[in-house]
């Protein structure tokens, strides 16, 4: 099967083993990938004058959007509404906290919990998150939220904001990924 790039270079893409499907792009391809480059441009123009008309470039794709906070200052009704935020008074903290799971996070984690298996959870699941699929700051995820059952088909790889947004509704959470664990192990016992 020949599936080409989307990018429109005429070169064949791979297929995805993690999601299961044809990669739409070439790595390098892709449009968040250009991301990057475009800064580094952006960096090597800093204190350079601009041209005026790119001056009323700029003002005209600006123009229409609410401007920013920068050099005002709040009102004394708005300073007092921040000053008596519930998150500031002491009630919130603790078991005030409408997260507080009674203390389980000050619980240690299993002797089996090291290095070496966090490494070989992140190679499996192909150094991705598994939520997002990014690949920045990777950590593994207790499925069933039981910092002493370390088996590997109880972690999966999560990127550190997926791992923050799981922690609430953690019942919802810990059944999606069995489903996801039971899918993937579907899917290899067909390829073997």
């Amino acid at each position: 099967m020949n599936i080409l790039c989307k990018c429109g270079c005429g070169q064949q893409v791979k297929w995805c083993k993690r999601r299961i499907k044809w990669n739409t792009y070439i790595n390098t391809h892709h449009p968040k990938n250009l991301k990057p480059a475009i800064e580094a441009s952006i960096k090597l123009r800093l204190g350079k004058p601009l041209t005026e008309s790119t001056r009323i470039k700029i003002s005209e794709s600006r123009s229409g959007q609410i401007s920013n906070h920068k050099g005002k200052k709040h009102s004394e009704e708005t300073i007092l509404k921040m000053s008596n935020c519930p998150r500031k008074r002491e009630g919130y903290i603790g078991s005030g906290n409408p997260n507080w799971q009674g203390g389980i996070s000050k619980e240690p984690y299993g002797l089996d919990f090291n290095n070496t298996l966090r490494l070989e959870i992140k190679e499996r699941d192909y150094n991705t998150c598994q939520l997002c699929f990014s690949e920045n700051i990777l950590l593994p995820h207790h499925i069933d939220y039981d910092k002493s059952n370390n088996r590997k088909t109880n972690l999966i790889t999560l990127c550190q904001g997926c791992n923050s947004k799981v922690n609430f509704n953690r019942d919802h959470w810990q059944e999606y990924f069995e489903l996801l664990e039971s899918i993937k192990n579907e899917v290899a016992d067909f390829e073997n």
